[in-house]
């Protein structure tokens, strides 16, 4: 990672999860991907619109897709979307780490 914009991305996603709520929501699309905002909400102890608010950060991190199910919208991890993170931990790695 050596860009200005990889950079941004990793700590966009690092600022995204930084939030329970989100981790909570990817968590719970990790046991069970594609699910619709009403259902992720359902346990929750927050309504649909403020987890569709949560969910939109995750996806403008790169961390979600969302794709329609017929008439309803549900959400799926995008486990590349992490890449930026992983790439940006590197860059603190000892230096025969970054060799190989």
């Amino acid at each position: 990672m050596s860009t200005a914009a990889d950079r941004i991305a990793a700590r966009r996603i690092f600022w995204a999860l930084a939030d329970e709520t989100r981790c909570s929501l990817l968590e719970a699309l990790l046991e069970r991907n594609f699910q619709s905002a009403s259902t992720l909400a359902a346990p929750m102890q927050i309504s649909r619109q403020a987890v569709s608010k949560h969910l939109e950060v995750l996806g403008e991190a790169g961390l979600l897709r969302r794709s329609r199910d017929g008439k309803k919208v549900v959400f799926e991890i995008l486990p590349e979307g992490l890449a930026p993170v992983s790439e940006y931990i590197r860059l603190f790695a000892p230096r025969e780490a970054n060799a190989t």
